[in-house]
Parts: structure tokens; C-alpha cells; sequence
């Protein structure tokens, strides 16, 4: 009975009812107006891609590749890394270097610097490390 009258009126705004299916209708059309302004591009990067940052006492790096988007500005990247374990113990992985249209660099090192390179890039592998990305840019128009 509570769930009917919830889905008849939720609200009454100057004395019209609006239902869930209004906000429903209403949050649809904000996303498709988002939709048409912004291009929204995803990957992910898998754990073979990482390799050795020479300008690092302990540090690897990852480039991602993001030209099968087809961004027409610099896009606004977003990274999340993912895997099994001993990510916790990494910084790094939110900084974007060099961004373009084309992709960006990420480095990582473990935060107390102290682990070598090599060490890092068994745990890559050992533990599957991936980069999971997100770029977000106006469209074209």
C-alpha cells in the first residue's frame, strides 16, 4: 500500500502532483542533454604494459593510449588502479603526466620509495595490476 501511494505522489510542487515517473522522466532528459556535451571515453590498461621508469630509483610507469577516442581537446582523465593485492601501498596513480588527445603517462612507486623497480614490476605481474581509465571532454560541437 505505501509503495502504491509513493508512486502516485511523492511530492506536490504548487499543488501539481509529480510522481517518481516525472523525476525518473526528468532525470533522463539531464542525462541526454550531459550526453550531448560531453564525450565519455574508457579502457583499461592490463599489467604486461607496465615497464621500468628510468628517472625513478623505484618506479614503474604505464602509457595509455587513447586515440581510438577521438578527442577533440585535451580530455580530463580520471585513473583508478585494480588487481589483487598491494595496491594500498602505491602513489601516483591519480596524476595524469603529459595528457593529450593522444593518451597519458601514469607512475607509480611505492610510498616509502624503498622497494626497488624490479620488486615493482613482479608485484604488477604477481598481483595483475591493471589501469582502468576515464576521459571525459566536451564534444566536437
Amino acid at each position: 500500500m505505501w509503495l502504491v501511494f509513493l508512486l502516485v505522489v511523492v511530492s506536490v510542487v504548487g499543488g501539481t502532483p509529480v510522481t517518481i515517473i516525472d523525476h525518473l522522466q526528468a532525470l533522463s532528459d539531464c542525462v541526454a542533454k550531459l550526453e550531448q556535451r560531453l564525450l565519455l571515453c574508457t579502457g583499461r590498461v592490463n599489467h604486461t604494459q607496465f615497464q621500468r621508469h628510468t628517472g625513478l630509483r623505484s618506479g614503474i610507469y604505464i602509457h595509455v593510449n587513447t586515440s581510438q577516442c577521438e578527442f577533440s581537446s585535451t580530455p580530463t582523465y580520471l585513473t583508478s588502479l585494480t588487481g589483487n593485492s598491494t595496491r594500498w601501498a602505491t602513489v601516483g596513480i591519480s596524476t595524469a603526466y603529459s595528457p593529450s588527445v593522444m593518451g597519458f603517462d601514469v607512475h607509480l612507486a611505492y610510498w616509502d620509495l624503498g622497494s626497488a623497480t624490479e620488486y615493482m614490476l613482479m608485484a604488477a605481474y604477481q598481483h595483475q595490476w591493471a589501469l582502468e581509465w576515464v576521459g571525459i571532454a566536451k564534444t566536437h560541437s
